[in-house]
């Protein structure tokens, strides 16, 4: 194998997920006449039931034994309000989605109208401090709480940038002073024990040729493969070792098919679509601007002692 094929592989350095795409890869499978490409370890639990259904002990032993999993994940019956379970689901994604929008809206607005906030309450009763800082009332307690993160980042990306730094111009009190090095203490070294070496060569790459093109491929991903080429033809001491694997990644929450990386597309708004929302978004935010300005007022006055009701300075 070349140098820049090495340089291209982006395989994962996790030995359990190489062992995943081993058995999650396509084969092909004779179904009803026609070949279809099919999830190598779907394939081999249809095989397992069809030889099991033809009365094959080793068959049905197998078979048994991932039954014994099934139930002990309680997920040999299945569900009947799977369906209105995954609704449920949606409506709370949703609603979370939609205060999250709502808790940013009115965040970004109460930053817009801090300032004449503070102008008012100066004038009518007196300085203020840590004005900077307080949050509307309508968004404390339990809410800030549980949107706290969203909250902070949503705020320091609203905060006014020094144009003198960016890409390539660091803050001045960060920037490495001259004759320091950037790293003291230097270049970890490197530990070379026999655990290390060992998982260093699961993750080694190997030329497969596949379809008379050479391919990079992981060493424990080539050996899951060969395993399980001798489990579907029938060979017990692999299929017993399959199951272990299947168990293996089972417990780590790893069985499930290796996510593909998707690009996602943006929805494709027209000028009179576009013009629409923008105009529901202006009389949502002219609608909430009392509301808000009042909450943040009674934040502030609250933070620094005085009294809503409390009557202004002459």
């Amino acid at each position: 194998m070349s140098t820049q094929a090495a340089a291209h592989i982006k395989a994962s350095k996790n030995p359990l997920d190489q062992a995943r795409q081993a058995l999650y890869r396509k084969v092909d499978v004779k179904s009803h006449g026609s070949v279809q490409k099919q999830p190598w370890i779907l394939a081999y639990f249809s095989q397992i039931n069809t030889e099991a259904a033809k009365g094959d002990v080793k068959a049905i032993g197998e078979q048994r034994r991932f039954m014994q999993r099934l139930d002990g994940r309680g997920a040999l019956l299945e569900s009947s309000n799977k369906t209105e379970l995954t609704a449920i689901q949606k409506r709370e994604q949703e609603h979370d989605r939609d205060t999250k929008a709502c808790v940013k809206m009115v965040v970004g607005l109460s930053e817009r109208l801090r300032p004449h906030v503070i102008a008012e309450i100066e004038r009518d009763y007196g300085p203020v401090r840590g004005a900077d800082h307080v949050l509307p009332d309508l968004i404390s307690g339990p809410i800030y709480e549980l949107y706290r993160a969203e909250i902070d980042s949503f705020r320091k990306c609203l905060r006014p940038r020094d144009p003198a730094v960016g890409y390539g111009r660091p803050p001045v009190h960060s920037q490495i002073r001259k004759g320091q090095s950037g790293n003291p203490s230097g270049r970890p070294k490197r530990q070379d024990d026999a655990w290390s070496a060992f998982r260093a060569g699961l993750v080694k790459c190997v030329a497969v040729t596949i379809d008379g093109t050479p391919v990079p491929k992981t060493t424990v991903y080539v050996s899951c493969v060969q395993l399980c080429q001798q489990a579907i033809k029938g060979d017990a001491a692999a299929r017993r070792l399959v199951r272990d694997l299947i168990g293996m990644l089972d417990d780590k929450g790893l069985l499930s098919p290796p996510e593909k990386r998707r690009r996602k597309r943006r929805p494709s708004l027209t000028i009179g679509r576009h013009e629409e929302l923008l105009e529901l978004v202006v009389e949502a935010i002219r609608e909430m601007i009392p509301d808000v300005w009042d909450s943040l007022k009674r934040a502030i006055l609250k933070r620094n002692g005085f009294s809503t009701d409390a009557p202004a300075m002459a």
